[in-house]
């Protein structure tokens, strides 16, 4: 998290980065002391990760979805609409006529959040959408 530019955001980057270096430094590390230090710090920052998305411009979205377009209809509106997408996952299994999408994005700032979400809940072919 060093040299992040909190002035623009909050440093998720920066925390997914630690993160990872912390996984790979478990990997590579046997000494018990630095292996107790490694995990703490991943502890650390996954529990950072939480809060920054709990208190953030950053939504977890699982949306239900109808076949014929939805998903892409979906993708479309969030992005006109100045939102930052950082995971647009699709999930099919569910059957032939449905499907679930789980979504990270980030609101611009003139969005209210519970407002814009029941805006995309009421979107054709979209069901209820949850917050994570």
């Amino acid at each position: 998290v060093i040299e992040s530019q909190y002035s623009e955001g909050l440093p998720i980057e920066e925390v997914k980065a630690a993160q990872e270096l912390a996984r790979d430094l478990l990997s590579t590390t046997s000494q018990k002391d630095s292996l107790r230090a490694i995990t703490s710090v991943l502890d650390l920052c996954e529990n950072l990760e939480e809060k920054i998305y709990q208190y953030s411009r950053y939504v977890i979205l699982y949306v239900e979805a109808d076949e014929g377009g939805a998903s892409a209809e979906f993708l479309h509106h969030l992005k006109m609409d100045g939102c930052k997408v950082d995971r647009f996952d699709v999930d099919k299994s569910g059957g032939m006529q449905s499907f679930t999408i789980l979504t990270t994005i980030r609101l611009p700032k003139d969005l209210n959040r519970d407002e814009y979400i029941e805006e995309l809940s009421r979107m054709r072919g979209i069901h209820p959408i949850d917050i994570m």
